[in-house]
């Protein structure tokens, strides 16, 4: 919920939690998440939609996000996963993913 509804900017750590969850298979349950949505009054769609514009906008955040995460990953883990090229594309796709999962999770519920 923070990487999308935090005010003003992209924490970069919510970037690391949500791949850090998706690579542990962490399942979203997103009845859970759509009831805490629920909770603090703000509507499925415009969570979905600021999420999904926050995702295009990591297209050049490569930079930030390494400069934010060593600051708490030791140099070995960051060196073998995060400071890699690719893996900038694999974070930026599997967060394109999470989003059209919850688009079509509202769908299917209207």
């Amino acid at each position: 919920m923070s990487f999308a509804l935090r005010p003003n900017r992209i924490k970069q750590r919510d970037v690391w939690d949500i791949i850090c969850l998706t690579h542990q298979a962490v399942d979203i349950k997103f009845d859970l998440l759509f009831q805490k949505l629920e909770e603090r009054q703000v509507r499925p769609e415009t969570f979905i939609q600021t999420f999904s514009e926050r995702v295009s906008t990591l297209t050049g955040g490569q930079r930030d996000f390494l400069f934010e995460i060593r600051r708490f990953l030791p140099s070995n883990v960051v060196h073998n996963g995060p400071g890699h090229l690719e893996y900038w594309s694999i974070v930026r796709a599997e967060l394109e993913d999470i989003s059209h999962r919850l688009m079509r999770y509202v769908h299917e519920k209207a």
